[in-house]
């Protein structure tokens, strides 16, 4: 017989929603009540993106009994280990990692030349302009791709935000590591939204 392992990802990719921001004890209610049900890995969040997401998939990992406690992680060792920190409490965990593959987020975020889908030379990294471009470049990038997509994740909208907000205290070097995190943000947007459309019959029960 075959078995069924449900994966639930509304407190990660159900916030993404607009409007549909949820807070830490949101998060902590809902873990709970799908631990409850056993329901089988719970992805609780992205820890690396902001440190709410990082606290909450942390109490998270706290409190499950049954559940498996799944962090999101992109492919680069800060993201892994902010996720490995938050889980270390769980139970049961696991790591959800993803890579973007489009021309431009390898050509200019991963710093590698595209040729199809081979990976060549590192090049440098496209990096002039003041870091209040920078932070602009990510917004209009971000509202491009809700409106092409129509998939907004809220976690790049606070992310935009912090960067602003340590640009007006005079944090610079956070301000731009912020607003880089943000373009990350929309490229893995813009995957996700690809991805979907591409592979959403394969899902259609039959």
């Amino acid at each position: 017989m075959e078995k069924i392992i449900i994966f639930d990802t509304t407190m990660r990719d159900g916030e993404q929603s607009a409007g549909a921001s949820m807070s830490v004890e949101d998060k902590l209610l809902i873990a709970k009540n799908l631990d409850s049900m056993k329901v089988d890995i719970i992805e609780a969040g992205f820890p690396y993106a902001s440190d709410g997401d990082f606290d909450a998939v942390s109490k998270i990992s706290k409190i499950c009994k049954y559940s498996t406690v799944c962090g999101l992680a992109r492919a680069n060792n800060k993201d892994i280990d902010s996720a490995g920190g938050a889980l270390k409490h769980a139970k049961k965990n696991r790591i959800h990692t993803f890579i973007s593959t489009s021309d431009l987020h390898m050509k200019y975020k991963l710093k590698m030349l595209t040729l199809g889908l081979a990976l060549t030379t590192p090049v440098a990294f496209a990096g002039s302009g003041t870091t209040a471009e920078h932070i602009e470049a990510a917004t209009v990038a971000y509202k491009q791709v809700a409106k092409d997509t129509s998939y907004q994740w809220t976690t790049t909208v606070r992310t935009i935000k912090a960067a602003k907000k340590a640009l007006e205290a005079g944090d610079d070097k956070a301000a731009r590591k912020l607003a880089h995190q943000a373009m990350d943000l929309v490229e893995a947007t813009r995957l996700q939204a690809k991805i979907e459309g591409e592979t959403w019959q394969m899902r259609v029960p039959k």
